[in-house]
């Protein structure tokens, strides 16, 4: 159960014997877990009188219900607070002349029913109407993105395609802004992709767009991706289920093994040579 070694260019091979302990659902990982598991409970079972004493002063030395440093942004300020006897912070905001709180994310509400509870990344938009977080409920450090409308408290669904390809449309006009036209678009070619994680089937897309050296070229690119696309669509206009794409999870920390087909291919070396 070896990694049998990865070939390097200048003739080494690494090899990494416990490559295997990778495979987080196989039987035998599982197995030898829980017998070092096992093992550490029986080594560590004369010191648990000790490592409660050490845990309770520890704990009699924090200070339990606490309230973290306000920031302000915009017209608010937020901060955490916590509170004695839960194990995790409540993510609040107010008006700086109100002493009136609103609850963003209460982590503690939504641990439940989860055997691990952690955010990666929590954001405001700058009208402080909408929240972006990620979170991860696994412990394997795989991150959920998820958007939250303040004004009622919604979780949003997804953004529909248009909106995608508003705000691709916006991406590559600013790269076109900054660098100019052909050295913009060529910059473009490799964010592009990303994009169309989310379009459904889009190998018509992606084997266009890395071609583009104009924006004239990407509109027509897109007009020609967006008539091939429709044949993938329900009489509503929406993804046929068993194309559309898996839940959305940010990638920012790649899931260990991830298939091949979900890692997308983009030009290597200078700009200038894509």
């Amino acid at each position: 159960m070896i990694f049998a070694g990865k070939q390097l260019e200048d003739g080494r091979t690494l090899s990494d014997d416990y490559f295997w302990l990778r495979q987080k659902d196989d039987s035998a990982v599982l197995g030898y877990l829980r017998a070092e598991s096992t093992y550490t409970a029986a080594m560590m079972k004369p010191t648990e009188a000790l490592q409660k004493r050490i845990y309770d002063e520890m704990l009699a030395r924090i200070k339990q219900t606490d309230v973290s440093a306000p920031y302000r942004e915009g017209k608010y300020l937020y901060y955490s607070r916590t509170q004695e006897g839960k194990e995790y912070p409540v993510y609040v905001r107010s008006t700086g002349d109100s002493t009136t709180e609103t609850v963003l994310l209460d982590q503690n509400a939504m641990a439940k029913g989860h055997p691990f509870h952690a955010f990666g990344t929590i954001r405001v938009s700058d009208d402080g109407n909408l929240l972006a977080y990620t979170v991860d409920t696994t412990g394997y450090r795989q991150y959920t993105l998820m958007v939250k409308d303040l004004r009622t408290g919604e979780i949003l669904p997804e953004p529909p395609f248009e909106e995608r390809v508003r705000v691709l449309r916006r991406h590559l006009g600013l790269m076109i802004e900054v660098f100019g036209e052909p050295h913009g678009c060529r910059m473009f070619r490799k964010v592009a992709p990303w994009y169309s994680r989310r379009f459904g089937p889009a190998v018509e897309f992606n084997r266009r767009v890395v071609l583009i050296s104009s924006l004239a070229e990407f509109e027509s690119v897109l007009d020609h991706y967006t008539r091939w696309r429709a044949q993938f669509l329900d009489e509503e206009g929406q993804l046929k289920p068993r194309f559309q794409p898996e839940p959305m999870v940010a990638s920012f920390m790649q899931a260990e093994g991830a298939p091949e087909q979900q890692q997308i291919k983009v030009p290597k070396g200078p700009v200038e040579i894509w």
